[in-house]
């Protein structure tokens, strides 16, 4: 996998692309975070967004959202892990009709415009915003070698949040660019976006490689687990470099504590064993102090 990323500077102006923005090689990462209120705790979100099938409503077809990784909560004061929760939940269905991405809103049975991509220089976009969104400037960058008009708005304020041609805003997905507004101790960012095996990396400070979190792809940074699915346990390979504090926790899908094992020194292999678990999915944690990474795995 490679990164295909290129900024053009100053003003560029196109035809819109007849290409479609929606399939389901789509991946958002993303990672968001919240706290405050007058207490320690601080809870991040990591997690990932891809479209999970088809959906029909109101006569519509829409992409199902699906969202899946880990939610951990912290105490900043004494810098301590309070929980990890996995995230595995489906968001509003989505569906894309001339550059424009639409999402059904379910409390009102209605359709909503998520993100409208048809904006040139001096449009005001249509969002719930305190303040006009007013386009002042559109630079280009590639995903997988074809163009996305890149949109930056008028602002105030010191957020510099911006929408990217059939991908979203650079605070994520769901989240509108509502530049120049600050929302205190109350965060999103896209990370990564990927589709087609090609990604485009909007974070430079995060890697897009492993791409996805709590996915059914087993192998990550040199970790592996066999089988998946499995009987009744499963066997985690660490890479060949050493590691040290290791902590191993396995999650239903209710987010209840099914297992927690925390090892010194881990072998090549350790083995972990759900035989008394009842069959389904399970999110495995596993982390360090210099990473966490968690896998979805299946029980027969």
């Amino acid at each position: 996998m490679k990164t295909l990323l290129s900024i053009v500077l100053g003003t560029l102006m196109f035809p819109l692309s007849a290409q479609s923005y929606l399939d389901t090689s789509c991946i958002w990462k993303e990672w968001s975070g919240g706290g405050g209120g007058g207490n320690p705790y601080f809870a991040t979100q990591n997690y990932t967004i891809t479209l999970a099938g088809d959906t029909v409503i109101n006569g519509l077809l829409y992409h199902k959202t699906l969202m899946s990784g880990v939610d951990t909560l912290r105490n900043w004061v004494e810098d301590t892990i309070i929980s990890i929760t996995p995230i595995y939940e489906y968001l509003a269905p989505i569906r894309e009709e001339n550059q424009v991405f639409y999402y059904h809103k379910r409390s009102t049975n209605s359709e909503v415009v998520l993100h409208n991509f048809n904006l040139n220089i001096g449009d005001t976009a249509v969002y719930d915003c305190d303040r006009p969104q007013v386009v002042t400037s559109i630079d280009t960058i590639y995903v997988g070698g074809m163009p996305r008009r890149h949109f930056h708005f008028s602002t105030s304020g010191s957020e510099t949040s911006s929408l990217i041609e059939g991908i979203g805003s650079s605070e994520g997905l769901f989240t509108r660019p509502c530049h120049g507004i600050i929302f205190f101790e109350e965060f999103s960012v896209l990370q990564c976006f990927s589709q087609g095996g090609e990604y485009f990396q909007m974070d430079p400070q995060v890697g897009c490689d492993p791409f996805v979190l709590a996915t059914d792809d087993t192998t990550l940074r040199g970790l592996m687990i066999t089988p998946n699915p499995f009987d009744e346990a499963f066997e985690i390979t660490f890479p060949s470099s050493a590691m040290h504090d290791v902590r191993i926790t396995v999650f239903d899908m209710m987010g209840a504590v099914v297992m927690d094992q925390y090892i010194a020194y881990p072998g090549a292999t350790e083995w972990v064993n759900l035989q008394d678990a009842v069959a389904g999915m399970y999110v495995v944690s596993i982390q360090s102090k210099d990473f966490r990474i968690a896998y979805k795995v299946v029980k027969r």
